[in-house]
């Protein structure tokens, strides 16, 4: 698919539990007759990929999507020609989330903290098993400069820990993303 967004570059961002967002658009076709409008805007569709298959030694690839449509889960191979509704790929969307941290609670010499964020898990439809991708730990500082944070916490798939509290008066805590 000449420079762009590629299917290594799917397998990636699928591989870390992020699906991807293809915007579908033919590339030579500015505007769309309709009624009432000579030139309204082109053909597009958006789908969400969140697999992918490789078959035949790595010969044949295709992706797993989901499309607005309702149609169920759908797959397509991967090339630069059509990939749906006769329109080929024009660009992708990625998007990876940062933990936000919900709550955090001291009470009787512990610390709770709870999170929002990623909780993926990578399935393998061959031997049908699956494993979680995103890993946080809970960093916490005394005083809120970048250098002095410093993890209270184990990896963890969780996203709540709890852990010892300091005599510290004031404490600051972040939740971060670490590799697995």
């Amino acid at each position: 698919m000449g420079s762009g967004f590629t299917f290594e570059d799917i397998t990636t961002e699928i591989r870390a539990g992020y699906p991807v967002m293809l915007l579908l658009q033919n590339h030579h076709n500015f505007s769309r007759p309709l009624i009432g409008n000579s030139r309204a805007n082109p053909s597009c569709h958006a789908i969400i990929v969140y697999g992918y298959v490789v078959t035949d030694g790595g010969e044949s690839r295709y992706i797993r999507f989901m499309s607005s449509w309702g149609a169920g889960e759908m797959l397509a191979e991967w090339n630069s020609e059509i990939i749906l509704a006769n329109l080929p790929l024009r660009g992708a969307i990625t998007y990876h989330p940062e933990p936000k941290i919900t709550a955090v609670e001291r009470s009787s010499g512990q610390v709770r903290v709870t999170w929002e964020g990623p909780n993926s898990r990578l399935y393998d439809f061959t031997s049908e098993t699956s494993t979680p991708v995103h890993h946080y730990v809970v960093e916490r500082a005394n005083v809120l400069q970048p250098g002095e944070f410093t993890p209270v916490t184990e990896s963890s798939t969780d996203r709540e820990a709890v852990f010892p509290d300091t005599d510290a008066m004031e404490a600051y805590f972040r939740v971060r993303l670490v590799p697995n």
